[in-house]
């Protein structure tokens, strides 16, 4: 029996107050995992932002940085 059919036959064995519950588990389930894509989405936006106005290459930047340490 895989998780899902696991997952599907507990869920049939609940009560209303039990289901309830754990909708709410799920709803703030889905709200963790949207707020993290948003933030990293955010992030992602404001490092183009500042870059875009950057004449210099920063993958060259970093490549130089790299073999100093070497």
């Amino acid at each position: 029996m895989n998780l899902r059919e696991k997952i599907c036959n507990s869920i049939n064995d609940m009560n209303r107050d039990e289901l309830k519950l754990l909708y709410e588990q799920i709803t703030l389930l889905k709200n963790i995992k949207s707020t993290k894509k948003r933030k990293v989405k955010t992030a992602l936006e404001k490092i183009h932002k500042m870059t875009d106005t950057s004449r210099s290459s920063w993958s060259e930047s970093v490549t130089d940085e790299r073999e100093d340490r070497l």
